[in-house]
């Protein structure tokens, strides 16, 4: 089971930095679905360090092991904050973008 898990991670592992590189040469919404699928195999990276916490004797031990392991997970989730942040951006601009043309329609209404 040891030995299957490590080789579905691997193949997760190339999946992955194969989806990652083809998201920079491909159309929005086809890399709108690649990221769901860059987010599902995250979920199989997260896992694999679960087991490996789990299968260690001490925390200290594991950091100690797995370092890079974590190192490689947690700057995802600060890309995923940008993204989140650029879309906050997208809807303020589009809301004031909004707003303005309401005003807009009002005074011309009023004339």
């Amino acid at each position: 089971m040891k030995l299957t898990w490590i080789r579905f991670v691997d193949i997760a592992t190339i999946i992955w930095l194969a989806l990652f590189i083809s998201t920079f040469f491909i159309s929005e919404v086809i890399g709108k679905i690649l990221e769901m699928i860059l987010l599902a195999i995250l979920v199989i990276f997260i896992m694999d360090l679960i087991f490996f916490y789990q299968a260690t004797p001490t925390t200290k031990h594991f950091f100690k092991k797995h370092w890079f392991d974590i190192l490689l997970v947690i700057p995802y989730f600060r890309v995923l904050r940008v993204f989140r942040m650029l879309r906050l951006l997208k809807i303020a601009k589009t809301t004031k973008a909004i707003k303005a043309l309401r005003k807009g329609q009002n005074i011309i209404k009023k004339h």
